[in-house]
């Protein structure tokens, strides 16, 4: 793991970012869910390092096409259509390869479908203004005051004091996003974001989710987090924040435990119906 100092890096690889000791957001995640998961992951050293998924590389590809299209050619190339079971479809994409000089390779039909998502979160006005003269993917890294522990964080969208962030979903109405940003951590993506700015004395006055679904017809919906939005944001961070390092200075790292399984209120509502 390395160290890097407190600032901003506006030329950092995503390697040099998700490689760096300081405690991200997805950190957090995992320790939210248990102690031990953060051990696990990010002390341990058992963790195997996981290869990026197809859905993975696919919300990269969206994400490049979307706020740095520029880059797209240097980062991805499209697989040649050949038969690899024959002789001659074997060598046409093994010379590919030799070729692709690390780029991700991406099948043709992926590429296009990444377009039409790509060409659905810029339709929204405001998406178009928050894209539009920002700083896209700058690394900050600083320090929580009450912990003393390095955190990092790496806005897509930095545009003067507001944030703006690109979710793909399956889902992008009311309802399913408000669950998926309870679930995924984005209120506390929020509040890191808020005092990331705030070490380098910046006040965050918003923080604007662009979602776009991964599916056709490719609807996009734009999400903003208000103060008190983001204030609670800033409060789980805190409170997880104490809460890392108390496990920290005691080396104990609690998993799931023993608890007695209740049923839910729902199920006895339900009943109570019938």
């Amino acid at each position: 793991m390395l160290h890097w100092d407190d600032g901003i890096y506006n030329d950092m690889s995503n390697d040099e970012y998700h490689g760096s000791d300081a405690i991200s957001r997805s950190n957090l995640m995992d320790f939210k869910k248990t102690p031990y998961h953060y051990w696990y992951n990010k002390l341990s050293g058992l963790s195997i390092k996981k290869e990026a998924t197809p859905a993975m590389i696919m919300g990269e590809l969206i994400h490049t096409l979307t706020l740095e299209p520029n880059e797209a050619d240097n980062r991805f190339i499209i697989a040649p259509e050949c038969d690899r079971r024959t002789k001659q479809g074997k060598f046409v994409y093994d010379s590919f390869i030799a070729q692709s000089a690390n780029r991700r390779v991406i099948k043709c039909d992926d590429y296009l479908i990444a377009k039409k998502v790509s060409e659905s979160a810029k339709k929204e006005e405001m998406s178009n203004w928050l894209i539009s003269d920002s700083k896209i993917e700058n690394s900050i890294f600083f320090t929580h005051k009450e912990t003393g522990l390095q955190c990092k964080a790496r806005p897509d969208i930095w545009k003067n004091n507001i944030i703006g962030d690109l979710k793909t979903t399956a889902d992008a109405s009311y309802r399913a996003f408000q669950r998926s940003a309870m679930d995924y951590g984005y209120f506390l993506q929020a509040g890191m974001m808020h005092e990331a700015l705030k070490s380098l004395d910046i006040d965050m006055v918003k923080f604007i989710i662009i979602a776009v679904e991964k599916t056709e017809p490719y609807i996009s919906g734009i999400y903003i987090l208000d103060e008190s939005e983001i204030q609670y944001g800033v409060t789980i961070f805190n409170k997880l924040m104490i809460n890392l390092v108390q496990c920290i200075e005691n080396d104990k790292w609690p998993d799931y435990g023993v608890k007695y399984l209740e049923v839910p209120k729902w199920a006895t509502d339900e009943l109570e119906k019938e």
